[in-house]
């Protein structure tokens, strides 16, 4: 939330200011530098989790497909789901049920073919 928004100056800080998050963040303009410096970070940001997503841009589903290709292999009737709450236990990333549902196929796809080789 912005709390002070001026030419030279911005102030934000979390919206559950007061309540669970300390977290504040103080900016100026350096007209010597010709940018926007960030002078003072108060406290942690405590509500990340419910203010941004959990997913990991590396963590593709390419990747997630040679993590769960055992787990596949050895349960192919595996619901999504499962993958999912899986890879948040393991690495604590949230992935989307699509990235995860694409990251099933792939060893479905070496284990049993793919149906659109047929």
């Amino acid at each position: 939330m912005v709390v002070e928004s001026k030419t030279d100056r911005y102030v934000v800080r979390c919206i559950h200011y007061n309540n669970s998050c300390q977290w504040r963040l103080q900016a100026s303009y350096s007209k010597i530098r010709d940018q926007w410096e960030i002078k003072r970070i108060e406290s942690p940001h405590t509500c990340l989790s419910t203010v941004m997503s959990q997913d990991h841009v590396n963590l593709d589903s390419h990747q997630i497909a040679s993590i769960m290709v055992n787990t596949v292999r050895i349960n192919p009737s595996i619901p999504v789901k499962s993958l999912i709450t899986e890879i948040k236990n393991r690495y604590g990333y949230s992935v989307t049920y699509r990235k995860a549902w694409i990251a099933k196929q792939k060893p479905l796809a070496i284990e049993f073919g793919n149906w659109e080789d047929i």
